[in-house]
């Protein structure tokens, strides 16, 4: 089934499994009686709706495809029917993270692209860090850490 270097990690929900890898995404229903994959694929994307490097994201029933050229799309998990496609910002080899609901995600030059999780597309704003990076945001007790080429940010809760 995965004949490509595979970057992008699986994901799973509702017992499917998101596979990415250049060019090309899949999902495969996964039994949960056995754990084991089907040898069927659900459905698959074309290379126009799929990751290399960032990894997908599932948020209740839709999922979110971040890819490397800095477009965005928004999919049901369970049929692959796109919902919306757009391109907020540039190229992303980061991976987006939910928080309260809305996605996060650095392009490579560092801008903090922000997204409300939703079936309608709805940016929230763009945010510069001022230096590129190749990192994901990460959550912690004190706020949301931002990692660029040569420092490490943190923006704190309110």
């Amino acid at each position: 089934m995965l004949t490509a270097r595979v970057i992008a990690s699986p994901v799973y929900s509702d017992g499917m499994i998101v596979i990415s890898r250049k060019g090309e995404t899949m999902v495969v229903d996964l039994d949960p009686n056995t754990n084991q994959a089907s040898d069927k694929v659900r459905y698959s994307l074309p290379r126009n709706l799929s990751t290399y490097v960032p990894t997908p994201i599932i948020v209740g029933d839709l999922l979110y495809i971040f890819m490397d050229n800095g477009t965005v799309a928004c999919l049901r998990l369970a049929t692959g029917e796109v919902l919306w496609k757009e391109r907020p910002a540039g190229a992303i080899f980061g991976s987006p993270v939910c928080v309260g609901g809305y996605l996060y995600c650095i392009t490579k030059t560092g801008e903090v692209v922000v997204i409300q999780a939703d079936s309608s597309y709805q940016l929230k704003g763009i945010s510069l860090l001022g230096e590129g990076s190749f990192s994901t945001p990460v959550m912690c007790k004190s706020g949301m850490v931002f990692q660029t080429f040569s420092k490490l940010m943190l923006l704190g809760r309110d």
